[in-house]
């Protein structure tokens, strides 16, 4: 169990420090990521704004944050909660199966996006998501 513990920690550690020296990487140089779909086709993914989304999160502008990405700022909380509680698990008991109740939250999180990643490029939406 200690051994599981202390690889959850080393790939969560790591994640943060990449994703920490990714956003000062994109302050300091304004260079990021690009989207191949928004570059090919001039509309939004659906994870289109989520580095915007990030950064404004790492600066503490909620409202920012929110209006970059806004499904993926609202689902951060259920995203968060399974990924607790399948980490947990992972240590306690050596597995790495999602119950049904997070299997089924991952499907409704999906469809979320993709509805989301149509909607954002609809006429009159860019009220609730700025472009």
């Amino acid at each position: 169990m200690r051994q599981r513990a202390i690889h959850v920690g080393c790939w969560v550690l790591g994640g943060l420090i990449l994703g920490f020296l990714y956003g000062i990487w994109c302050e300091i140089t304004n260079l990021s990521i690009p989207c191949l779909f928004y570059k090919i086709t001039g509309k939004y993914c659906p994870g289109c704004g989520i580095t915007r989304m990030c950064l404004n999160l790492l600066k503490g502008d909620l409202k920012a944050a929110f209006y970059s990405h806004p499904a993926i700022f609202l689902l951060l909380p259920i995203g968060g909660v399974i990924a607790i509680r399948w980490n947990t698990r992972y240590i306690q008991q050596g597995t790495c199966q999602l119950t049904k109740w997070e299997e089924r939250s991952l499907y409704v999180v999906l469809i979320i996006l993709v509805v989301f990643g149509f909607l954002r490029n609809l006429k009159g939406f860019e009220m609730i998501c700025p472009r």
